[in-house]
């Protein structure tokens, strides 16, 4: 995500300050070194580790920024938006992607793509589907429910250095909506697949899937971005 929003401004002419977000500086270290190792010179991209509050407020107010391409939450987006009324910004930010799966679809195919739009990258990933809407002839088909079950059940939760692992660990311990999300029910929601946190690590969660989430409700409006 980061090398298409640098590329494509310096394809286009421009400079480039990169601020990581504060859980990636390692890997965005790692990023800007191969692009000044391929003949980028560092005067046109910078590498700006640094918070999002004090300096990195102080870049997005900064009338020399033309524009700010921005991955992460919509408050944050509202909030750059609020510090500096008419800014360019160009936002991928949070919401609810939803895969619907009618009578007519191929059920076997449709919890293959189901599984892994919603667990590849542990969930954590804007395009993940995060919610599925079933016509009632799906939803009521025990068998597609205990195929959804056990393919989510027999993904491998483990170590990203594991290649055997499909569910690695969290970018660090579920928190707030998150957490809510993965040990709450809201009213009318039962656990197909309930959740489970590794004892030795309170990062890293095995699958979970709701069944009965209402429309309006917590688990409808809210992105969790987890598994």
């Amino acid at each position: 995500i980061p090398a298409g929003g640098i590329l494509a401004a310096l394809i286009a002419g421009n400079c480039v300050l990169f601020k990581p977000a504060s859980e990636t500086v390692l890997v965005g270290w790692h990023l800007v070194n191969i692009l000044w190792d391929a003949g980028v010179p560092k005067e046109v991209l910078q590498f700006v580790p640094c918070s999002g509050e004090g300096p990195g407020s102080d870049l997005i107010c900064d009338e020399r920024v033309n524009c700010v391409i921005l991955t992460g939450g919509t408050a944050t987006a509202k909030k750059f938006l609020h510090m500096r009324p008419g800014l360019d910004l160009a936002a991928e930010t949070g919401g609810k992607n939803s895969i619907i799966i009618t009578a007519l679809a191929d059920r076997d195919l449709a919890i293959k793509d189901l599984i892994h739009s919603a667990f590849s990258n542990a969930g954590q990933k804007c395009s993940a589907t995060s919610l599925a809407i079933l016509e009632a002839e799906v939803y009521d088909d025990p068998h597609f429910c205990k195929g959804l079950k056990e393919a989510a059940a027999s993904m491998k939760v483990g170590p990203s250095w594991d290649l055997a692992t499909r569910i690695n660990p969290l970018i660090h311990e579920p928190r707030g909506e998150l957490k809510r999300g993965l040990t709450t029910l809201e009213e009318g929601e039962t656990w197909l697949l309930e959740p489970k946190q590794d004892p030795q690590n309170p990062s890293l969660w095995s699958p979970g899937i709701k069944m009965g989430v209402c429309p309006g409700s917590f688990t409808h409006m809210t992105e969790l971005f987890g598994p």
